[in-house]
């Protein structure tokens, strides 16, 4: 996952670690969508997935909030229930 490599050992700058990565769409080896995924939406899906709260009081809180509404919409349909407000 992206944001775990941020803090590993043999990075000595973190300040380049996302532009790094954001060149695997320039390549074109991911599209920009995937890229939002890797970098953005499964970190706040792992993260808050465990813990509802975990984003609560950060600067990404309402977008994290977005991402795990749309994720219990989904899982809640896909079961054939009615979606329940969050």
């Amino acid at each position: 996952m992206f944001r775990s490599g941020i803090g590993h050992f043999d990075v000595k700058d973190m300040r380049g670690v996302s532009e790094e990565a954001h060149k695997l769409v320039g390549r074109g080896l991911m599209s920009p969508q995937d890229f939002r995924c890797f970098a953005r939406d499964n970190p706040v899906r792992l993260h808050g997935g465990m813990n509802k709260d975990f984003f609560k009081g950060t600067g990404v809180e309402a977008e994290a909030r977005v991402i795990l509404a749309a994720d219990h919409v989904h899982r809640t349909t896909a079961a054939g229930a009615a979606p329940a407000q969050i």
